[in-house]
């Protein structure tokens, strides 16, 4: 089932080519997300600028809903809070497998191991969504998944006392290559296996780069299931890099003035 559709720009300043340490202004992150389908939801946006140090500055976020036909703040895109472009089925800080600020967690370094990753997924973002489900919707076609045995990182986050967050216990391995969480794991709070995760990495020779967009999240309590960032299998609709936006672009007057509906 298709729960959204959408164009996404992401920009990050820090690694722009006509940047300097004298102009930038500490922001890491910069996104664009404009919702087109399904029908009801088209037009739909959010906005969000991350800080490079949460300890100095949190998120600033704004959202768009047509319904109201305005932009207002939208503090909580952030943490636990439902992703509604999944229709709830993931948090907002599951984004790309982790998103956001690190803040509500103590973290520790287990160690390091080698692990099966995914890797240089291209033949299947390349794929039609009917190659990719052909063996069911919950079951990404292991034809078209590539693995590779990589060094990874393993890093335990738990819950700081005092902080709130519906998954307690979290574990990520971070491949040491890229520094990409490709695979994580998540607890409930009787600490039982509640989640798991696994980021589909592609190589972007436009950027270039490696990067993690498409992951895919599984409750492996209730069978509920997702992948996100799937690419269409058209020309121009995957990964492909655009001239940089002026910072005024990721702010909530430029949003207004762009003529969403």
């Amino acid at each position: 089932m298709l729960s959204s559709k959408a164009t996404n720009i992401q920009q990050y300043p820090y690694y722009l080519k006509n940047g300097s340490s004298k102009s930038f202004n500490g922001t890491a992150f910069e996104v664009d997300n404009v919702t087109t389908a399904p029908p009801f939801k088209a037009g739909e946006v959010i906005m969000y600028r991350d800080p490079t140090d949460y300890a100095s500055g949190q998120r600033q976020a704004w959202q768009y809903l047509t319904g109201q036909r305005r932009v207002r703040r939208a503090p909580t895109i952030g943490f636990d809070t439902p992703n509604q472009e999944a229709s709830g089925v993931s948090n907002f800080d599951e984004i790309f497998v982790f998103n956001g600020s690190p803040e509500r967690y103590d973290w520790k370094i287990v160690g390091k191991r080698e692990m099966y990753v995914p890797y240089n997924c291209n033949r299947l973002l390349g794929s039609s969504h009917e190659a990719i489900f052909k063996n069911g919707p919950a079951h990404v076609n292991p034809d078209l998944l590539r693995w590779e045995l990589h060094r990874v990182w393993v890093v335990d986050g738990t819950l700081k006392p005092g902080k709130r967050h519906v998954i307690p216990h979290r574990r990520f391995y971070i491949d040491e290559d890229t520094w990409s969480i490709l695979l994580a794991d998540g607890w409930d709070a009787n600490g039982k296996l509640w989640k798991h995760y696994y980021g589909l990495p592609l190589l972007a020779p436009d950027i270039p780069g490696l990067i993690t967009m498409a992951h895919v999240y599984n409750n492996v309590q209730t069978g509920a299931w997702g992948i996100a960032a799937l690419f269409e299998a058209t020309p121009g609709a995957q990964v492909r890099p655009i001239d940089p936006k002026d910072d005024n672009y990721f702010t909530p007057d430029a949003l207004s003035s762009r003529g969403v509906r």
